[in-house]
């Protein structure tokens, strides 16, 4: 009980404890500031004096020896001089490598050109120029086989021009085989053609009139007779 009184007293008789201003300009006692200053000094002389140290930094597995700032405040650690040269800093400190930049639908398209559609006429002539030569010789070939090719090669228009002229002689050909068909059959003159017709209209006319007349005397019956239709 009596140990308990002493340090109560001697507790009360301390002054109490100094802490340290959040801003430099909140100081306004030049004392103060100066012992402030010191005391940071000192701290900044012994980190700077560990860091020069690198076994000092790290444990025995190797991991940086974690020292929280006095004031509780800052970003995180930062390293300088021996604690660059520790294996895991070294690492922190490597660039990393740049990831590629996936190219999107209209970076493509910026790239594309007629190329790309097989638009070139250079490309197709090179690409379809044997394969249409060795079409164009079989065609002469077959042509000559059957009797009707001409005995020099002409250019793609004269073979149109060739083709239309023997389709019309053949349709030609074909007309004049037709004429040449006739039935033997006698034919009527003028004055024998011009009594037919004569006769056609005067049996037109009977059967015209003939058919009235009967008409006529059916309705004058049925009258008589007081036959109503």
């Amino acid at each position: 009980m009596l140990n308990r009184f002493i340090a109560l007293k001697a507790k009360e008789k301390k002054k109490p404890k100094e802490r340290h201003h959040f801003l430099a300009s909140e100081c306004r006692d030049l004392a103060v500031a100066k012992k402030w200053d010191q005391q940071i000094m000192r701290e900044i002389s012994h980190k700077v004096t560990e860091a020069k140290h690198a076994p000092k930094m790290t444990n025995l597995k190797g991991n940086i020896v974690d020292v929280p700032n006095p004031s509780g405040r800052g970003p995180g650690y930062r390293y300088f001089k021996a604690a660059k040269k520790l294996p895991r800093v070294k690492k922190l400190f490597e660039k990393q490598p740049e990831l590629r930049k996936r190219r999107t639908t209209d970076d493509i398209y910026k790239s594309i050109d007629a190329s790309y559609y097989g638009y070139r006429d250079e490309v197709l002539a090179r690409v379809k120029g044997p394969t249409e030569a060795k079409m164009r010789t079989k065609a002469e070939e077959e042509w000559q086989r059957r009797g009707v090719a001409p005995r020099e090669v002409l250019f793609e228009e004269e073979e149109d021009v060739m083709v239309e002229e023997m389709r019309e002689r053949e349709e030609k050909e074909r007309k004049d085989k037709e004429r040449e068909f006739f039935v033997h059959v006698p034919l009527p003159d003028d004055k024998e053609i011009e009594r037919m017709i004569v006769e056609r209209k005067k049996m037109e006319l009977l059967s015209k009139y003939a058919s009235e007349g009967l008409l006529e005397e059916q309705s004058e019956a049925m009258d008589i007779l007081n036959i109503y239709s």
